[in-house]
Formats: structure tokens, C-alpha cells, sequence
């Protein structure tokens, strides 16, 4: 009986050690941890977000960003945006909660797996959100954390 198990750790004690090796070493060349290096949150009324989704999507184009938006529940004003292109993406949430009137969106801007991106180069990019989304019927606010 020892040496039946023996024989099976034997078998699999390497490739878990290699397992473990390469997941460590996965995990240790990655980008810095993900977190936003931006954080916009629109405030608007509910019946505003087809407008604000076709100016997202004029954003994307004018800035070359490519953007993918898809509903995530049954109630129309959960959507999910991504934008990306090579130095920047950006992910867009409903975050209403119970105290907010009108939708809340938030836009989680990240550095797209490059570390070198500046901080500098989200200036623009968050510079014409605003600007976008101040031309956006029903907007009422637009906020950065």
C-alpha cells in the first residue's frame, strides 16, 4: 500500500510543482495590479442612455477606440461598454443605487497591459468624455473619483 502511493505522488508531485511554478511566475511578469487610473460616473435621466450610448460611440470613433456594448439584464439601462485600443480600455457600468435619481454610469478607464502608459495620457481622454457627455441631452452631471 506505501508504495502504491508513493508511486502516485511520485507521478503527480511534478507537474504540480510546475503548475505552481509557472502560475507564480504568470502572476510575478504580469502589469502592475488593475486598477483604474480613472474613474468617470454620469449621472442622467433614465430615458437619456440611447443618447448616451450613440455618444459613447461617436467618442470611440472620433478617438479610435473600438467598443463593444451588450445589455446585461432585462432592464434596459444595464449596459455593459468596453472600449479599448493599444494604450487604454475602458470599461462602462451601470452603478445606480437606490439614492440615485436618474441612471448612474461609471466608466473605469485602465491601462491596457502596458505599464508605460502615462498618467498624462488619460488627460485627453477623460478631457473629451466630458466634453462628450456635457453635449449629451439629459446629462445632468459628470463626476470624477
Amino acid at each position: 500500500m506505501p508504495t502504491r502511493w508513493l508511486r502516485r505522488w511520485s507521478l503527480m508531485a511534478p507537474s504540480m510543482y510546475l503548475l505552481l511554478l509557472m502560475g507564480g511566475s504568470a502572476i510575478a511578469g504580469g502589469p502592475t495590479a488593475q486598477i483604474p487610473v480613472r474613474v468617470l460616473t454620469v449621472t442622467m435621466a433614465e430615458q437619456s442612455l440611447p443618447g448616451f450610448l450613440d455618444h459613447l460611440r461617436k467618442f470611440a470613433d472620433a478617438n479610435a477606440f473600438a467598443l463593444r456594448t451588450a445589455q446585461t439584464s432585462p432592464d434596459a439601462t444595464h449596459v455593459l461598454a468596453q472600449l479599448w485600443r493599444e494604450d487604454i480600455k475602458a470599461i462602462g457600468v451601470n452603478t445606480s443605487d437606490a439614492n440615485t435619481v436618474g441612471t448612474a454610469y461609471s466608466i473605469f478607464l485602465y491601462r491596457n497591459c502596458n505599464d508605460a502608459v502615462p498618467d498624462a495620457a488619460f488627460d485627453g481622454v477623460v478631457a473629451q468624455l466630458r466634453d462628450t457627455f456635457s453635449q449629451t441631452e439629459g446629462v445632468t452631471s459628470v463626476s470624477e473619483k
